[in-house]
């Protein structure tokens, strides 16, 4: 095939470069590996030599017939055995001038767009301490007033500047520690929950924290969540019911039989998901505070860490305690079980890019990503230290990443 143009002398240095040293260290290998092989044959030699003369002689023809064989044996198994390495040395060059090619594609029919999100390039900006961070992660970001809110293990609630990385006050809310926050956009309301408790407060211009209603009841939450397309505070009150709630007061408004770990709101459908204790994901309706699914996790003991929901193809996706990743679609009749990855030790994920990737965490230093389309798992960031969560401030460009060190680190990405 005849081109118009030549390879660029950096990338044909490379190449000549890169080959010569794997020659060179393929023929080291090769020739340490004959000696070894000499080695041993000398070895059964000097074994064969070490019989005595009576039986060196009465044996010679069979000496003859298995040094014969010796010889054949040696040669057949290296032919065999170096013609595999031939054709898998020829299925690596070939997928990775394939990966190569799929570089350039990529390159070349990427558009960015406000969705985007490709943090190979992250600038570490500066780390919001804590010195109490409970052991849940437990933060949230306030875009439209450009704040981020700690939860803290003795009930303070600290409040951040996004703009300047600084504290701006911290308010005594609870006597035990927050175990989750969410903030209502477009009520300007925090709700806050520990233990037995779930205040919706108003954050004031200094930081400050204006309680505007609290609600106690007489077991442990196991969640919370205020929804407001629903108009409704998801709560799981004990293990034998998940408690539907009046968004201003706090009113009962509805009651599911059934509890569990977590709860995640499809706002799209007015469906929530249920993870209950028993491997098993309920589908309900909201309006009606009915069941109108329910799946398998894969393990009875396993629960969900982390949610996500893609709008414009209907995917749910969950990060499982057993160290799997699984997508289910949505459609009238329920949940279907769509794919899977096993990842060890998940604790974190985020749909971009219109849901074709997901982003993860798993307990090291690393974000990675997940291409759906290609089924490929890939690191996409180095952090500063083990991840315990992330949130994505889109609006500023800015990655907040929750260590076990007591600590949020904050992230400028560059598309």
């Amino acid at each position: 095939m005849e081109f118009e143009f030549e390879l660029p002398k950096a990338w044909k240095d490379s190449l000549d470069s890169t080959f010569s040293k794997i020659l060179a260290d393929f023929t080291e290998l090769l020739s340490k590996r004959k000696k070894r092989l000499e080695q041993q044959l000398l070895r059964a030699l000097s074994h064969y030599k070490s019989k005595p003369s009576s039986y060196q002689s009465t044996s010679k023809i069979d000496h003859e017939q298995s040094s014969q064989q010796i010889t054949n044996y040696v040669n057949e198994k290296l032919s065999e055995k170096f013609e595999l390495l031939f054709h898998k040395a020829d299925l690596y060059m070939t997928d990775i001038s394939d990966s190569i090619l799929e570089c350039f594609k990529n390159i070349s029919t990427t558009v960015p767009n406000s969705n985007s999100f490709s943090p190979q390039r992250l600038r570490h900006l500066t780390s919001l301490e804590s010195k109490h961070c409970g052991l849940k992660s437990c933060f949230e970001i306030i875009p439209n007033r450009n704040l981020v809110c700690l939860g803290e293990l003795r009930g303070n609630i600290s409040i951040w500047s996004a703009n300047t990385f600084k504290k701006i006050n911290s308010s005594k809310s609870f006597n035990t520690e927050i175990s989750f926050l969410k903030y209502i956009p477009e009520r300007d309301i925090l709700y806050a929950s520990s233990k037995n408790k779930v205040k919706a407060m108003r954050i004031r211009k200094d930081g400050a924290m204006m309680i505007l209603r609290s609600l106690e009841i007489p077991c442990n939450l196991g969640f919370m969540y205020p929804s407001h397309d629903l108009q409704v505070l998801i709560t799981s009150e004990g293990i034998r019911s998940t408690s539907i709630r009046d968004l201003t007061t706090f009113k009962l408004k509805g009651e599911i039989k059934k509890s569990g770990h977590s709860v995640f709101p499809i706002r799209k459908y007015g469906y929530i998901v249920i993870d209950y204790f028993d491997g098993l994901i309920g589908l309900c309706d909201m309006k009606r505070a009915k069941e109108v699914s329910r799946v398998e996790t894969g393990h009875r003991f396993s629960h969900v860490i982390s949610w996500g929901f893609c709008e414009r193809e209907n995917l749910l996706v969950a990060a499982l305690s057993s160290g799997k990743m699984k997508i289910w679609n949505l459609n009238g009749e329920g949940l279907f079980y769509l794919d899977e990855r096993s990842i060890p030790r998940i604790n974190s994920l985020d749909l971009v890019n219109g849901g074709r990737s997901i982003l993860f965490t798993k307990e090291d230093n690393y974000i990675w990503g997940y291409d759906r389309e290609e089924k490929e798992v890939m690191t996409v960031a180095h952090l500063q230290g083990v991840v315990k969560d992330f949130k994505i401030f889109g609006k500023k460009k800015l990655l907040f990443a929750e260590h076990c060190q007591n600590k949020i680190d904050v992230y400028l990405y560059l598309n």
